[in-house]
């Protein structure tokens, strides 16, 4: 069966600016690109690193992010090489082309190795300068590589481009400037134990989840301030207490707009925490909307500890990081006039219609 690569590039492109993290300045233009120096609008970019190894000992966890994979030190003391799919996408949903930046655009890695960030930086696994990336499209790639899980590592994909011209031409660069990052840590769990994190987002005093509600909010075409209810809970499942290293086990919830991350501190998990027990967090209440042009959100749960006594705080860890995906517009257009607003009285009918009919009763009476 044949497939149209361009019609493929379009779908994908609409997905994805509803359920991927996106940099975005003002609502999608609805005409030709007006220079007003600000950032291209409607730009998304996507990172993400999965399980790919076909060894056994990943059957569990393959196809999953990278991220869930606990991983143990052999009879040498050396963690394992593990087999993950590195992948990236840019979609552009303005109406004008985007000429990627040379040596700006890219998808790239590092890990915590002094120098590692700017030696990657410069030369980078995949080089995207001089690529057009047009209206309404997207691109995409992954790649196979074998990663060291005794290190920790993050990935990054960076658009940085200028707006095309209809007749070729790039528009003035000091107004036409491009620019949209993306990036995800890939942290391999260390662990040696059984404890576990969870982070939880419900409409307050109902069973619906956030992520729920906004997705049917999306469908319906609305957008609606709600009360969500924000939980999260630190478990040990070892045969013994679990002491924990506070400083580095924290709750949180997180926003980011325009480039800037404003970190919300909840708690700092205490500890010890006993055998087969739960220290629990919140519930804490945010009014948020189900429609977001620029913010994003996130919460999360950290947690570090070892066997009472013992020195080595990365022996247990675990956590657990979740975002809620909004959307900038919904998918069907809200209606173009204000809803009728319902009668107090009896019948069914608004005001208007009632005293309509008062008048023809009236009319027929004199007649």
């Amino acid at each position: 069966m044949l497939f149209n690569n361009r019609v493929i590039h379009l779908s994908l492109a609409s997905i994805f600016l509803f359920a991927h993290d996106s940099t975005a300045q003002q609502q999608c233009p609805r005409g030709a690109f007006v220079e007003t120096g600000k950032k291209c609008p409607c730009l998304s970019v996507d990172t993400g690193c999965k399980i790919v190894d076909t060894d056994s000992a990943f059957d569990d966890v393959r196809g999953m992010s990278c991220g869930k994979l606990e991983v143990t030190t052999d009879s040498n003391g050396d963690y394992p090489n593990i087999e993950v799919e590195y992948s990236w996408e840019m979609c552009n949903k303005n109406s004008f082309d985007i000429k990627l930046k040379q040596d700006f655009a890219k998808f790239f890695d590092w890990t915590k190795r002094k120098g590692s960030k700017d030696e990657n930086i410069n030369n980078p696994r995949f080089p995207l300068g001089g690529k057009t990336l047009e209206a309404g499209a997207c691109l995409n790639q992954s790649q196979v590589v074998t990663l060291d899980t005794a290190n920790r590592y993050t990935i990054a994909t960076q658009l940085e481009g200028f707006v095309v011209k209809e007749s070729g031409g790039i528009v003035n660069p000091q107004n036409s400037y491009c620019y949209a990052f993306s990036n995800e840590s890939v942290s391999f769990k260390k662990g040696k134990c059984n404890v576990t994190t969870d982070a939880a987002c419900m409409v307050e005093g109902t069973t619906t989840s956030c992520q729920d509600f906004i997705d049917q909010a999306r469908v319906a075409g609305r957008c609606a301030d709600f009360n969500a209810s924000f939980t999260w809970k630190a478990c040990n499942y070892q045969p013994y207490d679990m002491k924990i290293f506070s400083d580095a086990s924290n709750v949180k919830i997180a926003t980011k707009n325009n480039g800037l991350t404003i970190n919300v501190p909840i708690a700092n998990v205490q500890g010890p925490i006993g055998s087969g027990e739960c220290e629990k967090f919140g519930p804490k209440t945010k009014i948020i909307n189900t429609c977001s042009d620029d913010e994003k959100l996130f919460y999360s749960i950290n947690l570090q500890g070892s066997k009472q006594n013992e020195k080595f705080w990365h022996e247990c860890q675990d956590f657990t990081f979740k975002k809620l995906q909004r959307f900038r517009e919904p998918i069907l257009k809200a209606p173009s006039k204000a809803p009728s607003v319902p009668s107090k009285g009896k019948g069914k009918g608004n005001g208007r219609n009632t005293l309509s009919k008062r008048k023809r009763r009236a009319t027929r009476r004199n007649l």
